[in-house]
């Protein structure tokens, strides 16, 4: 959110101080989509309860396509319950909305007039400058989370939202930028079926894992030509901080594996923030003594195999390896790098059959 002073011009243009122009509409805004996920996010965890096989069924249909790691992650709950509560037909034929509200609140009202739609941004700060995307009239989005994916200026952003306001809209949960070979597909169904624009456009964070040192984890594998592979192996059970893994699995019986461990962690140094990434500490790093790489010999094959988290740690491998088996190594026949994706993509076969569906 970008700061703006009370006596600063106000950002819509007007010409008037900001606490004489937009001021109590944009805190109002805020207000009102704070208040609507909070509902939207208790009849949510209402129905989970109360439908059954119905939401389950309605999960498999609209969400479960969409969610590449099988579970939906809690903190983004909230994402999917926007289109379940009002508009997921899982009670019996209603939603949430109709069946759960017996007592109803005053933001109930809102919620009721809420509907899923999709902007064309025209600026990359919230309060972000939009424009309905079948009309032009300027208005403004108010959102209490960033969007989901780069956001640009000319971006199409899909959420759930009411008017707060002339020419303001309150967002419901985090709105997500529809990737750019998306934008027509999402747009046919804004067209044909609207409800399910918001589950077409949804897409999953990356989990991703980095390092202590906070490179991001991208298994490396080099080969190297071995000239003795017997004296090798000698040579790395007598090293100090290289334990022989007896009970690792290797292609050839006569192959010898080993685990070579670096000092202990004294401070983990976090990864840059990239949208649409969810962060994970590499497993073997929260060890007292962290695993710095694995390596196996090959007697059959005349080589030694190097394998660890990052390219970095493959280099900080072959410099922990005793000195007179360093200079027996003859030169790398060989290296596999596995680079994990940036962002995960919008599922355009999923688009496609909403499309055809409706």
């Amino acid at each position: 959110m970008r700061e703006v002073g009370r006596n600063d011009p106000c950002p819509c243009g007007s010409g008037r101080k900001y606490k004489r122009c937009c001021l109590e509409v944009e805190r109002a805004a805020l207000r009102v989509a704070a208040e609507l996920e909070e509902r939207v996010l208790e009849l949510g965890s209402l129905v989970r309860d109360e439908a059954g096989p119905e939401w389950r069924t309605a999960y498999e249909r609209h969400l479960a396509p969409l969610n590449r790691f099988g579970a939906v992650p809690a903190e983004h709950a909230a994402w999917l319950d926007t289109w379940l509560v009002c508009d997921g037909p899982v009670l019996g034929g209603r939603t949430p909305l109709e069946a759960l509200a017996v007592e109803p609140q005053p933001i109930d009202a809102a919620l009721q007039r809420s509907s899923i739609c999709a902007w064309w941004a025209r600026g990359t700060a919230f309060p972000l400058p939009a424009t309905h995307w079948r009309y032009e009239e300027p208005l403004a989005l108010h959102s209490r989370h960033e969007p989901f994916g780069a956001l640009s200026d000319g971006a199409l952003l899909v959420a759930r939202g009411v008017e707060v306001g002339d020419a303001h809209v309150a967002l419901v949960g985090r709105p997500v930028v529809v990737d750019d070979d998306a934008i027509d597909d999402v747009l046919a169904l804004l067209h044909a079926a609207p409800d399910q624009a918001l589950c077409a456009a949804l897409r999953w964070p990356e989990v991703r894992e980095h390092t202590a040192d906070g490179d991001v984890v991208q298994h490396c594998s080099r080969c190297y030509e071995l000239a003795d592979p017997s004296a090798a192996v000698a040579l790395l059970r007598a090293a100090p901080a290289v334990t022989e893994d007896v009970e690792a699995v290797t292609y050839w019986e006569d192959d010898v594996a080993f685990k070579v461990f670096g000092p202990p962690i004294t401070e983990v140094v976090e990864p840059p923030h990239e949208t649409g990434v969810v962060w994970e500490l590499c497993g073997a790093d929260s060890d007292d003594a962290p695993l710095l790489g694995e390596l196996t010999v090959s007697p059959d094959d005349g080589d030694l195999t190097l394998s660890a988290a990052t390219r970095a740690r493959v280099e900080r491998l072959l410099a922990a390896l005793p000195q007179p088996l360093r200079d027996s190594l003859g030169a790398a026949v060989s290296e596999d790098l596995d680079v994990p994706d940036v962002l995960p993509r919008i599922n355009r076969e999923r688009l496609q059959s909403l499309l055809l569906a409706s």
